[in-house]
């Protein structure tokens, strides 16, 4: 995000919340205290609770605060509006953790991997 000019981290994150109504809390508390125009949750269900959130707080998504996922679960597609994400390859993680931990096992070191994520649009953003 720093490489697009965006601001990330600090004041920009909300983190270490233990239930959804803490998170819902929070997510209004900073759309009131700062301009936010976007909002990207860890994942789906993340998203989904923020974007309910900024709804109840009266602001309008995707018009004024667009919302991103990340993980291309079901909710993403059952809330409202239906939320923009980001589709892992979930086969692919999951045999190169197979591999890692192998490797580790046998004492190597596993090499790291990097996986591709496809944007899924849909009515969020």
């Amino acid at each position: 995000m720093h490489d697009n000019g965006l601001e990330a981290g600090g004041e920009t994150v909300i983190a270490g919340c233990c239930s959804e109504e803490e998170l819902a809390r929070a997510v209004g508390e900073k759309l009131h205290s700062r301009p936010v125009d976007g909002i990207i949750g860890r994942n789906d269900m993340l998203a989904c609770i923020a974007m309910n959130a900024a709804i109840a707080g009266g602001f309008r998504v995707p018009e004024e605060i667009g919302v991103v996922g990340f993980d291309n679960s079901s909710i993403s597609r059952f809330c409202s509006p239906k939320l923009t994400t980001l589709e892992m390859q979930r086969e692919e993680i999951s045999r190169a953790a197979i591999g890692m931990i192998t490797k580790m096992i046998g004492g190597e070191m596993p090499e790291n991997v990097r996986f591709e994520t496809e944007l899924i649009v849909r009515d969020s953003t």
